[in-house]
């Protein structure tokens, strides 16, 4: 097994794994990675702007990254394109160890290359996703820890569906409730089972209100020391985003504070239909989620990715 490690933030969208990312990345020795699977479908590295300015072939993390790739490593990348689009590849990983190989190989050289130009021990991916994470786990030279981030399934289809009005969309319910119990349930059961002691779950509402306590936890999770990140929170100290080239808005509109006030309310609001006020108040009893009742007025305009 290769030195260094992988930090994999995975669950559904919509529920703040970038700023944990960002966060966890100003870490010593810890780099922030963003979605690292959203490369597969970058066609032109120069056409994709990074959060410190610079496109991504000029980026002194990213440009050196991919730089030290092959052309056959970076098509080997770009085959995988498909391969985990919307989970399709969850059953055929599960069954298949070759098919988890093959991915794990084609991102290993990539990981290697981003923790050298990154001078990191660790590297922070949020991509997500759980077939990736299901070929890491098992097949990557790395030691990858799995981090299952849990949003209140309210707050989240509250999120999705202000992301469906921004673009003039109607709201739905069951089709997002669905998506978050499939996800969830398959992380903290089948992903939890293969990770082992490698797995760790963490709730978006916990993280918020109580950051120290959360960071204390990760800490020792993942054996390195957060304590300057922990100073900087506890002093009201922001977060650059750095390297971040996917995640929303929030990579977008720089530094980020962890707030409690970006919690949006979980309550159950009469805007929900009767069933889904039922199933979305069960289904975050069940993971143990905490709700947040927050005013109107203090509720936040935009959202976390």
């Amino acid at each position: 097994m290769d030195s260094g490690s992988i930090l994999y933030i995975g669950g559904c969208g919509h529920s703040g794994s970038t700023v944990f990312d960002i966060v966890l990345g100003d870490a010593p020795k810890i780099v922030s990675g963003a979605q690292i699977a959203g490369l597969a479908h970058i066609a032109d590295f120069r056409a994709i702007e990074c959060a410190c300015g610079e496109v991504l072939s000029a980026c002194s993390l990213w440009g050196t990254a991919l730089a030290q790739l092959s052309p056959e490593q970076y098509n080997a990348i770009r085959a995988t394109e498909n391969v985990i689009s919307n989970e399709r590849g969850f059953a055929q990983f599960l069954l298949s160890r070759n098919a988890r190989r093959r991915y794990a190989e084609a991102y290993d050289p990539l990981i290697s290359a981003l923790l050298e130009a990154g001078n990191a021990e660790v590297i922070v991916d949020s991509s997500k996703n759980l077939s990736r994470a299901l070929a890491l786990l098992t097949e990557s030279r790395f030691d990858v820890r799995f981090l299952h981030l849990v949003r209140d399934s309210r707050a989240y289809v509250r999120s999705v569906n202000r992301r469906r009005r921004a673009r003039g969309e109607q709201s739905i319910y069951s089709k997002p409730l669905g998506k978050w119990a499939i996800k969830n349930f398959v992380a903290s059961t089948v992903i939890r089972a293969i990770a082992s002691g490698r797995y760790m779950k963490v709730s978006f509402e916990e993280w918020l209100l109580e950051p120290v306590a959360t960071l204390s936890r990760i800490e020792k999770f993942i054996s390195k020391d957060l304590s300057e990140v922990i100073r900087r929170i506890e002093s009201g100290g922001s977060f650059e985003p750095k390297h971040i080239f996917s995640g929303g808005r929030v990579s977008r509109r720089g530094a980020v504070r962890i707030e409690p006030e970006r919690l949006i309310d979980s309550s159950i609001g009469k805007e929900f239909p009767l069933p889904a006020r039922i199933v979305s108040g069960g289904l975050s009893g069940l993971w143990g989620c905490r709700p947040h009742f927050a005013p109107e007025e203090a509720r936040p305009k935009d959202d976390t990715g």
